[in-house]
């Protein structure tokens, strides 16, 4: 294990003046990591963090728990409207509005965060729809601000795919196969409301091992810094940038 339950690292075996492992000793490393990233239809960003785990003897590392925290940057991502009073219908396609009673209907309606009542309300992926009258995201009474215009994306991600306004953080975890390897799936994210997602090593538990875990010895990246290292402690997923 590479840390405990309040995260904190566990001490580093001793190595050799040029970071290799002592001779005769054999640790444990990431050998392979990489991040494969698709942009769907829809626009969004879905990404793959792959492991590859194995030792200074060439050995696979088997059964470890990989856990791996993931921190998404919402850019301008408020909603203008209360998740309690919004729906996701025709298979997550649609956001309507509790209460539309028809056009011109605004009676049980509660105002958006600009105070502005919107009758007869619904979001789709290009387009909103209010008093039977369709406007592109950037027209019409919503009156949206900021760059981020898409008023589905933000509402969505908010209320309906567990993302807060500013930033958020989550685990996931994957299990090594018989290979050493193991991928652990990214939430799929729509570059104009989240430009990018920080992926940080939280645990690696090699339950079938009393080998040590050398960190110095993890795959580089292009500044030849080692991955998950004190000074190389994060991946950026660029979703700008693919």
């Amino acid at each position: 294990t590479i840390g405990d339950e309040n995260n904190t690292p566990a001490s580093r075996p001793t190595v050799s003046p040029t970071d290799q492992p002592v001779e005769g000793s054999e640790y444990w490393f990431i050998k392979r990591f990489n991040v494969v990233s698709k942009t769907r239809r829809n626009e969004k960003v879905k990404s793959y963090a792959k492991f590859k785990l194995k030792t200074t003897k060439n050995n696979v590392v088997e059964n470890a728990i990989i856990e791996l925290n993931y921190a998404s940057e919402a850019e301008e991502n408020d909603c203008y409207f209360d998740c309690s009073r919004l729906t996701l219908d025709h298979d997550g396609t649609q956001i309507g509005q509790l209460g539309n009673c028809g056009p011109d209907c605004t009676s049980g309606i509660i105002a958006d965060i600009n105070g502005v009542k919107h009758p007869e309300f619904y979001l789709w992926d290009q387009l909103y729809w209010e008093n039977h009258v369709s406007y592109s995201y950037d027209k019409g009474p919503l009156n949206v601000q900021g760059a981020n215009k898409n008023m589905f994306n933000r509402c969505y991600n908010k209320c309906f795919n567990n993302q807060d306004q500013t930033s958020s953080q989550t685990s996931r975890s994957c299990t090594t196969n018989a290979k050493g390897k193991c991928f652990i799936s990214i939430p799929a994210f729509h570059p104009d409301d989240v430009s990018s997602v920080k992926l940080n090593l939280k645990n690696i538990d090699v339950v079938d091992s009393e080998l040590m875990y050398d960190d110095m010895l993890n795959q580089r990246n292009s500044d030849n810094c080692p991955l998950f290292t004190d000074d190389c402690p994060s991946v950026i997923i660029d979703h700008n940038d693919l």
